[in-house]
C-alpha cells in the first residue's frame, strides 16, 4: 500500500465517492440560490449616522469637534 491509499478524511472520502461530492456541491449551490432570493435588497438603504458634538469654551473662543 502506498501513502496515498492510507490517507483518510473528508477530502479522501470525496475523491473515492465522486457522486457524493457532486451531490454535496448541488446542495450547496441550491442553498445559495434559495438564500439569494431571500436577501432583502434596497435601492437606497437607510443610513443612520450617530453624531456627537463636543463644545469646549476656552478664554473667549469655542472649539467644535465632530
Amino acid at each position: 500500500m502506498s501513502v496515498i491509499d492510507k490517507k483518510t478524511g473528508p477530502i479522501a472520502w470525496m475523491v473515492n465517492n465522486p457522486v457524493a461530492a457532486n451531490l454535496l456541491m448541488a446542495v450547496c449551490l441550491l442553498g445559495g440560490f434559495l438564500a439569494f432570493f431571500q436577501i432583502k435588497q434596497e435601492v437606497f438603504p437607510e443610513i443612520i449616522r450617530d453624531v456627537v458634538t463636543f463644545r469646549v469654551g476656552y478664554a473667549g473662543f469655542t472649539v467644535i469637534h465632530r
